[in-house]
């Protein structure tokens, strides 16, 4: 999976949103499936690469200086929601209590998709009428 975006134009953020709901898809995709841990693990660590990657861009030149504070504050609770949850539950614990997991999950799959949103609705420039 490719991660990260070209922080000097708009579809660097359209780019950041995009992969952050692939792999989000994905991790629901693989949700619960124990014949499938490993990829859970991948899709994990790739999710928080491209919560990194978005951070970056948030911090460049692309982010209008009006956006940058919102930006950082909802960057950070998604951060932290997806960081509880994947310490909380490691893919082997998952089975433990399924239906904990299921509501730790889904906490942190609407805190991404809220973010989500949050960033297609913005108004950053895009180039070529993208």
């Amino acid at each position: 999976m490719t991660i990260g975006g070209s922080p000097d134009s708009g579809r660097g953020w359209l780019g950041a949103a995009g992969r952050l709901e692939a792999i989000l898809n994905n991790l629901e995709i693989l949700a619960g499936r124990e014949d499938r841990m490993r990829e859970i693990v991948a899709a994990r660590r790739d999710l928080t690469a491209e919560i990194g990657a978005t951070g970056t861009l948030f911090d460049s030149e692309s982010c209008p200086p009006e956006l940058r504070s919102d930006a950082r504050r909802r960057l950070s609770s998604v951060r932290h929601v997806v960081s509880l949850h994947q310490a909380t539950w490691p893919v082997v614990r998952a089975r433990e209590s399924p239906e904990a997991y299921r509501r730790s999950a889904q906490d942190a799959t609407l805190a991404l998709r809220d973010f989500i949103a949050w960033v297609r609705a913005q108004d950053f420039e895009v180039e070529d009428g993208f």
